[in-house]
């Protein structure tokens, strides 16, 4: 079990808490009516779904679903992670988060957060609440003593880590590549400074996406509560992180389809194995965000 815990808490707090974290069709991605498309986290309607995988030194590690509802500015989202393969015969865990906010000129203002863990039959919720100024209240529960803790002004103008699986850009084409995400996961403050490498025509294991991508290093930054440990060194000084991010929504938003990351047990690789979007979402459909 000993072996196998490093990578728990590296996906756990990290890879789906930014990178993957943060961190999601035969030829292209599958297409289909609001009436038809499956929801399998139980988000309401939603306007894509995805699927995906995660190895980690060959080995499947874990597996999950997202959903997203994108309408007007605003947006939902739902991911439920679970162990899987090798590792779930030394410990069962999963992992259900949900955002939900708006998109505002190429950047995602959450307003809502919820993170549910539980693991060994023990439940751990933690969410985060958005005030008009973009600072997050933080409720645990049950209550935790948080080490460290991260001041209302480092909070303020962060993402959840569930939101930046949205990686929308402005009416003028922004590359999704050029930006640095600050993020709050309740008890780290880290940012995620995304830069472009290249295009690229790729297909994610299972033909889940096969088409267009852009590929962005990812470089990561600890703050505030971030721990000193031998992986978070690995982190920050890793350059070789990429990230495939393919478009949807019509090119609205971007969608991360693919992540490759050195962990200490190996390489890790994250990849939608299906995907489904409507094709055309009604104009009158809104998100309420509040």
């Amino acid at each position: 079990m000993k072996n196998f815990r490093p990578a728990s808490d590296y996906f756990r707090k990290t890879a789906l808490t930014g990178l993957a974290a943060l961190a999601l069709a035969a030829i292209s991605p599958v297409t289909a009516s609001a009436a038809t498309l499956q929801s399998r986290t139980g988000l309401e309607a939603p306007s894509l779904s995805a699927r995906y995988t995660i190895y980690v030194g060959g080995f499947l590690f874990a597996h999950g679903d997202l959903d997203a509802r994108l309408a007007g500015d605003g947006y939902k989202m739902r991911a439920l992670i679970t162990v899987a393969g090798m590792p779930s015969a030394f410990f069962d865990s999963k992992w259900d988060l949900t955002s939900q906010g708006r998109l505002s000129n190429g950047r995602v203002r959450p307003v809502h957060y919820v993170f549910n863990s539980i693991e060994k039959d023990q439940t751990k919720k933690t969410m985060l609440d958005y005030d008009a100024q973009g600072t997050p209240r933080l409720t645990m529960d049950p209550p935790q003593d948080v080490k460290d803790k991260v001041h209302a002004f480092e909070r303020r103008n962060t993402q959840d880590p569930m939101s930046t699986f949205l990686l929308p850009v402005k009416a003028d084409g922004t590359n999704p590549c050029e930006r640095t995400t600050a993020i709050f996961d309740g008890k780290r403050r880290y940012d995620l400074q995304f830069s472009f490498d290249r295009e690229d025509v790729i297909t994610t294991r299972n033909k889940g996406y096969s088409g267009k991508a852009l590929v962005c290093t990812i470089t990561f930054k600890p703050g505030t509560g971030t721990e000193r440990k031998k992986f978070t060194s690995m982190l920050r000084t890793n350059r070789d992180t990429k990230i495939w991010l393919a478009p949807m929504d019509g090119g609205r938003v971007y969608l991360p389809v693919k992540l490759v990351v050195s962990t200490p047990l190996g390489g890790a690789v994250m990849e939608v194995t299906s995907l489904q979007q409507i094709t055309q979402q009604a104009k009158a459909d809104t998100v309420t965000t509040k």
